[in-house]
């Protein structure tokens, strides 16, 4: 297949962009290159494999390649709670207009379409949350991600609202939960938890990539939760495990009210797929570990 991977270059993009070439797909990355080439770098001499330098507002060029596809898996997006404040007048423009100009090209020219959405959608609750439950969008981030789902359910593609990541691709991220605990505790024997008690469910990002091409494959539409019920995770139980690896040291927990605590059920998505994780948090955590050791650090 003919696949197009927007934001192709980043901490997910540019493993996703590894497993598919390893399976023979052609795979075209669309990435304005914002962080830096160390996510495509690997796969340019790839003849399977061709970088198209743009911004995600170019939307004569978006809809130029995406007729040209057989498969679009849109990852481009502003992400996270810190990066949309940031650019928090570029947030609306870029993950919810972008996304939905390309979700009504792929539609009228009858390319499938998956676009990565996020669990954080579901906020703040005590319940399990399943893909019917109430949204309760909590910052820029999550409510720019739930305008954008409309347009693309609307439009018949796949929704995939994704676990927290965590575990090493070509650009790692050291802002998100165990990635950031990780680096934090190796380097300073110290490490300041806050919301200890609060649930996320997290996910390896292989694992993810795997998923997100079993979906592609099964040509799934709507939306599912991608994840698996095992791996909600409270903060206190991922310091314990990391401190269980690296060592002695020292946990400082803050008081402090985390407005995204939630608990997600997966088992619509297992049902589809019935694929097994193969990366534990015990296994991202020993290969964070060893690629801090060898000094790659990206932020």
């Amino acid at each position: 297949m003919r696949i197009l991977i927007t934001g192709g270059a980043g901490y997910l993009g540019s493993k996703l962009t590894e497993t598919l070439l390893s399976q023979g797909h052609d795979v075209i990355v669309y990435d304005n290159l914002f962080f830096g080439s160390v996510g495509v770098i690997p796969f340019l001499d790839n003849p399977k494999y061709k970088l198209i330098k743009n911004t995600i507002n170019n939307l004569e060029l978006i809809e130029a390649v995406v007729k040209d596809v057989d498969y679009v898996i849109h990852l481009a997006a502003i992400v996270g709670e810190p990066s949309c404040k940031q650019y928090e007048s570029s947030v609306y423009g870029v993950n919810s207009g972008a996304t939905s100009w390309i979700s009504k090209c792929a539609y009228n020219y009858d390319i499938p379409l998956l676009f990565l959405s996020t669990c954080s959608n579901y906020g703040k609750t005590d319940k399990v949350v399943r893909e019917d439950s109430p949204l309760e969008p909590l910052g820029l981030y999550a409510d720019s991600k739930i305008q954008a789902e409309k347009v693309v359910l609307e439009n018949d593609h796949l929704v995939l609202r994704m676990s927290t990541l965590f575990g090493v691709s070509y650009r790692v991220r050291y802002d998100i939960t165990i990635n950031e605990f990780v680096y934090q505790y190796y380097r300073d024997k110290l490490l300041k938890v806050y919301g200890e008690d609060t649930w996320r469910p997290y996910l390896h990002v292989q694992d993810a990539c795997n998923m997100i091409i079993q979906c592609m494959e099964k040509d799934l539409r709507g939306v599912y939760n991608v994840g698996f019920n095992d791996l909600n995770y409270q903060k206190k139980e991922i310091v314990n495990t990391i401190v269980d690896y690296l060592g002695e040291g020292k946990l400082e927990y803050v008081k402090f009210d985390d407005p995204r605590d939630y608990k997600v059920n997966f088992d619509k998505i297992q049902k589809e797929l019935k694929y097994q994780y193969k990366f534990s948090l015990k296994d991202g955590i020993r290969e964070l570990y060893e690629e801090i050791q060898r000094g790659v650090i990206l932020k």
